[in-house]
């Protein structure tokens, strides 16, 4: 079974998603303990500035068990009261595809048909395949998932431009009364290139680019040459000279104080994008600072008209049948493989209480029979498997025959040890 528990800008806040967030360290930990003990056979955890999604491959008679398995262990993990459970989406099987599949085509994004969620669902998929966590079954979703986004994106313009969150946060900036004059850009990374390409493209008249680190600030620079580029201990300063601020680092907690942007300095709008908060509650209160936080650009976001999203919707249908007909088919094979080595493993045990001496031909006789009672036993039981499985619970009823095989291959491995 596939399964989906997470949680996003469409059913939650940011001070509810921030309680999610996950650095890809901790990610990983995660999932190797959830492998090491047996929750999951594969996970690949996506966490963004508007969602943490947490895909998972498990063999399971009972879904609902292994999500509140899931679920309490991740609540655990991130010191959070039960009650943070009722904010978590849980999907399984096709509806998870479906969400998968509409998210990497930029249906389920705060900025309708955005780009960079592509990326990211890469880099998640890149982490956890280079660690050991991505299942062959979460693989090929995946894939397809980055397949299904292709075709999307090349048949349909789901957007004018190649939006993300860092371009909406300019695009609100410059939507406001007054211009900015200087503009900080707090962070280096990856959304600082969109933002910064954006700004320019709004003829910007001053833009600073501060990274912590000098390293990841000279980088930044190597890219873009003209680029004014500060680090270290400069960002006091920084924040005291900027009218306009866009925050996109991911600290693990506020790096932005009150004492930062004093009245004195001046009145600024900041924006901050980062999931947890980078820049303190406090500074909200402050009468001269105009705060914004990412989920106040979701009002920029932009519409698909219905004959667009219908015919989207249409293409992602039509892939999450046919991954479902996948999934059926590979289940089935799993259940096959557990009734043949279960079968083999019974005809010699008790072909083995044959003690008396058998010539050439007699073994060979004997082998060929027991090759054909083999074969005939589990023909007979995937036929009947096949038969009782068309009825809509096809995955109740394979489970169920590979579980009851496995252990019974399981018995006749140990006594023969």
């Amino acid at each position: 079974m596939i399964g989906l528990i997470g949680i996003n800008h469409q059913i939650a806040d940011i001070e509810k998603r921030s309680a999610f967030a996950l650095t890809s360290g901790e990610a990983s930990l995660i999932v190797e303990d959830w492998i090491a003990c047996h929750f999951v056979k594969g996970a690949v955890i996506l966490s963004t500035c508007n969602r943490v999604e947490i895909y998972y491959d498990v063999e399971t008679t009972c879904p609902a068990a292994v999500e509140q398995k899931l679920i309490h262990s991740l609540l655990s993990n991130l010191e959070l009261s039960v009650r943070y459970g009722e904010y978590l989406m849980k999907l399984r099987d096709a509806d998870a595809y479906e969400h998968l599949f509409r998210l990497a085509s930029g249906l389920e994004s705060m900025v309708i048909g955005e780009t960079q969620i592509l990326g990211q669902l890469k880099e998640a998929y890149r982490m956890a395949s280079l660690s050991g966590h991505c299942s062959g079954v979460l693989s090929r979703l995946f894939h397809r998932a980055f397949e299904v986004a292709k075709r999307v994106r090349s048949e349909y313009i789901l957007s004018s431009t190649p939006i993300s969150a860092g371009s909406a946060a300019v695009d609100k900036l410059f939507s406001l009364p007054n211009k900015p004059n200087r503009v900080l850009i707090v962070g280096a990374g990856l959304m600082a290139d969109t933002i910064y390409e954006h700004l320019l493209h709004h003829n910007a008249e001053h833009i600073v680019v501060y990274n912590r680190t000098r390293e990841r600030a000279e980088k930044f620079k190597e890219q873009h040459p003209k680029a004014e580029i500060a680090s270290e201990n400069s960002l006091e300063r920084e924040l005291r000279l900027a009218d306009a601020i866009i925050v996109a680092t991911s600290a693990p907690s506020p790096i932005v104080h009150s004492e930062h942007v004093r009245p004195e300095y001046g009145a600024k709008t900041i924006i901050d994008l980062a999931v947890p908060r980078n820049v303190a509650s406090e500074v909200d209160t402050l009468s001269h600072i105009t705060l914004y936080t990412i989920d106040a650009l979701e009002d920029l976001g932009q519409s698909v008209d219905q004959d667009t999203h219908n015919k989207v919707a249409s293409i992602i249908s039509e892939y999450v049948q046919i991954h479902q007909q996948w999934m059926n088919g590979a289940q089935m094979r799993e259940a096959i493989g557990a009734i043949q080595r279960a079968t083999s493993l019974l005809l010699e045990k008790e072909l083995a209480y044959n003690d008396n001496a058998l010539s050439e031909r007699e073994e060979m006789l004997l082998n060929q029979h027991r090759e054909h009672f083999r074969v005939t036993i589990s023909t007979a039981i995937v036929s009947a498997l096949r038969d009782i499985s068309e009825d809509g619970h096809r995955h109740r009823y394979v489970d169920a025959v590979q579980a009851i095989f496995e252990k019974v291959a399981s018995k006749l491995s140990e006594s023969a040890d």
